[in-house]
């Protein structure tokens, strides 16, 4: 991983993993859900750092996914899926994550169907029954209210110069 976003995203999964792995005998692996899958690195990341970790992988384009493992060494499943349909099946299902990681962009920025009231409550429920968090990669703040409606904390990191939106309910 070269960019200080993704050290800020791993750092808030892999302290779940820490915990997790503190006491192993009593507490399951943690579950990581990842939306955007870019070059892969960040997924590979987790899983190598984090013995065990239940991670799924979501992203909107075939052709990500195909330059990530021809190009990435990235060989783990993922869900070709609109961000939005992905996390609403989820939460319907009852899925929950101690976890979720949000970078999902197009040459525009954060599409409207990763940064409106439905993604971002739906976002909200896959974490409300484990204390997990959300961690999503935006540009601006615009979206940072959309949070604060649906989470009890939601905050903007600074992650080198690229910010992201820490969230728990």
């Amino acid at each position: 991983m070269q960019w200080p976003l993704q050290h800020a995203l791993a750092a808030h999964v892999l302290q779940h993993c820490t915990s997790s792995n503190a006491s192993s005998a009593t507490r399951p692996a943690p579950h990581v859900l990842n939306i955007g899958l870019g070059a892969g690195g960040l997924a590979m990341h987790v899983v190598k750092r984090c013995p065990g970790v239940h991670l799924e992988n979501v992203d909107v384009d075939q052709n990500v996914v195909g330059l990530a493992r021809d190009f990435f060494g990235f060989d783990a499943h993922v869900e070709v899926s609109d961000a939005l349909r992905a996390v609403e099946s989820r939460a319907a299902e009852g899925k929950g994550y101690d976890a979720v990681i949000v970078d999902c962009f197009t040459d525009k920025g954060v599409p409207p169907s990763c940064k409106n009231q439905r993604f971002v409550k739906a976002l909200a429920a896959l974490v409300r029954n484990t204390g997990g968090v959300v961690l999503q990669h935006v540009w601006g703040r615009e979206v940072l209210a959309v949070f604060k409606s649906h989470f009890s904390s939601a905050y903007i990191e600074e992650a080198g110069l690229e910010p992201i939106i820490v969230a728990t309910v």
